[in-house]
């Protein structure tokens, strides 16, 4: 753990976006027609739109009255070089309440330049033309827009932002969307709060290499003391360009996170805000919104009593109690780990955010005499936890985690489309906390098992032999059935969009099977026919008449961050075609059979019945997640499997 308690310079350089080369001043309003001119190397951010050309950022304490505020200055200024890059116009200043107290955005200026008939023409923002909104009960967005902004135009903004919460010290992210010259970020820290930090991202092994120490006559509460300043930079930062199932951005992003470790008084006490996962789960117990509400919604066990607990083993209780807080309270979208409503107007209300819900089920679990406790664990999209680093915030959702005599389950009562003892996907991202007083233990939130999904085909040619009739079921388990269950609703139309495309033309809509018992797998069962390809004696039959793509994970050419799938997955087909009297298979495709660490594919074809011939072929995906560097294999192969199911079946006249 890197605790900042010395005065330190850190410079490091992110290889691979060439440097600009140009020299751009960081004075406020200071704009020469020069900084118009474009550069050889604008060329590599054209399809970004935008230029960071540079972020400046430093953060101090301010006394105020017997304490301090934290106060965040921050000055950027942005090129715009097309229409793409439009959107920079329309800002966002993140800023935290909580109860009484809030941070206060000031001091916020705002410019467009464009360069008209060699003339700087300026447009000052307006600053009463901002709105807030609201993003949780804690955080805020002051948004503004600014004015005459058009491909070419340089745009700059400053505020500040001033802080009476200590432990809300400044992130820095040196890299966004578009690519940037220059960003640094100073910090001021007085010897009052202690910090430690990490820096993540792709070069996050970089260590400081100078420190210095800024003297400053101050006192405060009659102790003279300096401040300790750091300062971290990057320059030609590449940008950050998003890949689709990679997880969380904030894992991969080049940012700074800061968590305050200590106050120290100036009685010379310590208090030690990060000490170790065993003293943030201690903080839990005594937490009003966390274990003490687990407990008191114990009581409501009260209201179950015609449910007939009494004769119930423990497993048959915990679901029967689960189903009822399923089907009574209301998950409103909002994660957290602590509840977000009082305990008497969750009840009332009938919902609540997930700490409301699944602390509740604990309370009831805890009371029919079952052993439950609360896992914390931050969400797939929310990012990964650091082991090493006992920061609060990596955690936002919280989950139950019931054990009996012989097994262990998480339950997630959020969810009443997903099976009793099933977390959603959300929640599978590598491990959680187990918040039970006394010790620390983390706990495994992976998938390991292998979801499946088959398509199964009977086809039969017509009596004039230039179609074919297909009679189809397709069956999807586990986290790929739900997802399917949710998307199509069982409405006809969407299921019938679903399975119908420019190959398949359906005799009605489809039916299903299992739509309402989220335990077993969803089935879709469909009809239809399909033109066949004839060629003087022969015809051409698809086995599988979707033919088959490529999953959509595999559409780039390439990765630069890990392919995340969540689960492994298989893909299973069989196809059985009738043959028809006077008619016979030619050369049909050959087997194949392929399997290593990561995937597996298998493609046969059994000729044995005269009358019939039957093709099956498989692939799988045997990981949740591929680093880079094997995602162009993993490709290959898949492809390779796709092709041979696409393959064409040849029956020709037998003579």
């Amino acid at each position: 753990m890197r605790q900042i308690v010395g005065v330190l310079l850190l410079a490091f350089v992110v290889n691979g976006f060439g440097s600009f080369g140009q020299s751009v001043s960081r004075t406020y309003g200071d704009i020469a027609p020069s900084d118009f001119v474009s550069t050889q190397n604008e060329a590599s951010a054209k399809s970004q739109g935008a230029i960071v050309l540079f972020d400046v950022g430093e953060s101090y304490f301010v006394q105020s009255g017997y304490s301090f505020n934290l106060v965040l200055e921050r000055h950027i200024r942005i090129k715009i070089l097309n229409n793409v890059g439009l959107k920079w116009a329309n800002e966002q200043i993140p800023y935290y309440a909580s109860g009484s107290q809030t941070e206060v955005v000031k001091g916020l200026t705002a410019v467009t330049y464009n360069l008209e008939e060699g003339d700087i023409v300026s447009s000052e923002f307006d600053s009463t033309q901002t709105f807030v909104e609201k993003l949780t009960n804690t955080w805020y967005l002051k948004k503004f827009a600014l004015p005459a902004v058009r491909p070419g135009s340089i745009i700059e903004y400053k505020y500040k932002v001033v802080s009476p919460f200590k432990f809300n010290l400044h992130d820095w992210e040196f890299q966004t969307e578009i690519p940037t010259l220059h960003s640094s970020y100073q910090v001021r820290l007085i010897p009052f709060y202690e910090y430690v930090y990490i820096l993540k991202g792709p070069d996050s092994t970089i260590k400081p290499d100078t420190t210095y120490e800024k003297k400053r006559s101050v006192t405060f509460n009659g102790i003279d003391y300096s401040e300790k300043v750091y300062k971290f930079s990057m320059k030609d930062i590449p940008a950050f360009v998003k890949e689709d199932n990679m997880g969380a951005v904030d894992d991969y992003k080049i940012k700074l996170d800061f968590q305050l470790s200590a106050v120290h008084r100036t009685d010379g006490s310590v208090e030690k805000i990060l000490s170790t996962w065993e003293n943030l789960v201690e903080e839990l117990t005594d937490n009003s919104d966390f274990w003490k509400y687990a407990d008191a919604s114990g009581m409501y066990l009260y209201d179950l009593r015609k449910l007939g607990l009494d004769e119930m083993t423990k497993e048959q209780k915990a679901r029967v109690i689960t189903q009822f807080v399923m089907s009574k309270f209301k998950w409103n979208g909002r994660y957290g780990v602590l509840a977000s409503k009082e305990l008497g107007d969750f009840y009332k209300s009938k919902t609540g955010n997930v700490a409301n819900i699944n602390l509740f089920l604990i309370g009831l679990l805890r009371s029919a005499k079952i052993e439950a406790n609360p896992v914390i664990l931050s969400t797939r999209g929310h990012g990964k936890i650091y082991k090493d680093y006992p920061f609060e915030h990596y955690f936002n959702y919280v989950v139950v985690m019931a054990s009996f005599d012989d097994s262990t389950i998480f339950i997630d009562a959020t969810e009443p489309d997903i099976p009793y003892g099933v977390l959603p996907v959300r929640c599978l991202n590598d491990q959680g906390l187990l918040a039970k007083q006394g010790f620390e233990k983390w706990v495994p939130l992976n998938n390991s098992e292998v979801i499946e999904t088959e398509e199964k085909f009977q086809l039969k040619l017509n009596s004039t032999v230039d179609s074919v009739i297909i009679t189809a079921a397709k069956t999807v388990h586990g986290y790929e059935g739900f997802d399917l269950r949710k998307r199509l609703e069982n409405n006809p139309t969407k299921l019938s969009e679903h399975i119908k495309n420019e190959y398949i033309q359906l005799f009605g809509a489809p039916s299903t099977n299992n739509y309402d018992d989220t335990s077993q797998p969803y089935q879709i069962n469909y009809q239809g026919w399909q033109q066949v390809e004839k060629i003087a004696e022969k015809i051409y039959i698809s086995p599988f008449p979707l033919q088959l793509q490529l999953p959509t994970a595999f559409a780039s050419d390439k990765r630069t961050y890990p392919l995340d799938l969540a689960y492994p997955q298989a893909y299973f087909y069989y196809s059985e075609l009738e043959i028809p009297d006077g008619f016979l298979i030619e050369s049909p495709p050959g087997n194949f059979k392929l399997s290593n660490i990561l995937y597996a594919i298998e493609f046969t074809v059994d000729t044995s019945n005269e009358h019939k011939i039957i093709v099956s072929g498989s692939y799988t995906l045997k990981q949740a997640a591929y680093l880079p560097e094997h995602y162009l294999p993993v490709k290959l192969g898949i492809a390779k499997a796709i092709d041979l199911l696409n393959q064409k079946l040849v029956l020709t006249v037998n003579k």
